[in-house]
């Protein structure tokens, strides 16, 4: 999965599918990922911390990796509630708008510069997306700023495209 003005995908994390939970209304933040582990092939380790706490640091398990979660960098708020799915052969991908100043692509830039730069607090230069204090997805973050959009990309089907596009646009 990558987090960019227009990026290329690592991979989708809720299981094989990468799809988003279903409900009428969605928490969605933004984590910096510190660092992933192996773990044992088929072992889940339970999740340490609480997903839903913006402020908690996590632990869970994401493709067969033990990864740590920063305090929540940025909420769904950011962007700008135009999110839609669109093939870009071979692959589907989410292009959304983020809003601008201070609680739009300002706050967002904050997050992403130091993934970019993969300081301590995100010394993996990637980003989570979690949707109900579910993982759906990890980006490799590719560029210090945005403005205007970004696109994600990560193999996805049209209808995890259009469950993504549905969740960010439902956080805005």
């Amino acid at each position: 999965m990558a987090l960019g003005a227009s990026a290329c995908g690592d991979r989708s994390l809720d299981g094989d599918t990468g799809t988003v939970p279903s409900n009428d209304v969605f928490s969605v933040t933004l984590r910096p990922v510190i660092t992933c582990s192996p773990t044992e092939p088929g072992t889940t380790l339970p999740p340490v911390g609480n997903a839903a706490d913006p402020a908690s640091m996590v632990v869970i398990t994401i493709d067969g990796e033990s990864c740590q979660l920063g305090p929540t960098g940025a909420t769904g708020a950011v962007f700008a509630g135009d999110a839609k799915a669109t093939l870009a052969d071979p692959e589907w991908v989410v292009t959304v708008g983020i809003r601008p100043g201070p609680t739009g692509a300002d706050l967002l830039n904050v997050v992403t510069a130091k993934c970019y730069q993969r300081v301590p607090g995100c010394a993996s230069g990637q980003m989570a997306l979690v949707v109900d204090s579910n993982v759906v997805m990890r980006a490799s973050v590719q560029t210090a700023e945005f403005a205007g959009s970004l696109q994600i990309a990560g193999g996805y089907t049209q209808e995890q495209a259009e469950a993504l596009a549905v969740a960010l646009n439902h956080a805005a």
